[in-house]
């Protein structure tokens, strides 16, 4: 019942932003505009310098990069004026986990 409001939700959240679809949206108390946080991914050597071209490396055989995973995600409060209301029913918003800023810091 609750899955077609709660994608709605954050599909326009990370719209709003212009993060890629897989994305993960994190609702937080409040009224919060979305906002893009987190690292994107990115290769480094051992050493800890980041590799601009890691594809310039393929061919070397052993190589000594290190994946770093992206961090990125979307903050939004639940009663973001965008959201129209729609996720304000006690039912929905046990549904979907609300975060506290203190929480995710």
């Amino acid at each position: 019942m609750f899955d077609s409001k709660i994608k709605i939700a954050k599909k326009r959240a990370r719209k709003y932003v212009k993060a890629h679809g897989s994305t993960p949206v994190l609702f937080v108390r409040g009224d919060n505009a979305p906002e893009l946080h987190g690292e994107s991914f990115y290769y480094a050597n051992k050493s800890g310098d980041i590799i601009s071209h890691p594809s310039a490396y393929r061919k070397m055989g052993w190589s000594s990069m290190v994946y770093h995973h992206s961090t990125l995600c979307v903050r939004v409060g639940c009663f973001w004026k965008e959201f129209n209301g729609e996720l304000t029913s006690p039912l929905l918003l046990r549904e979907i986990n609300v975060y506290s800023l203190d929480e995710i810091l």
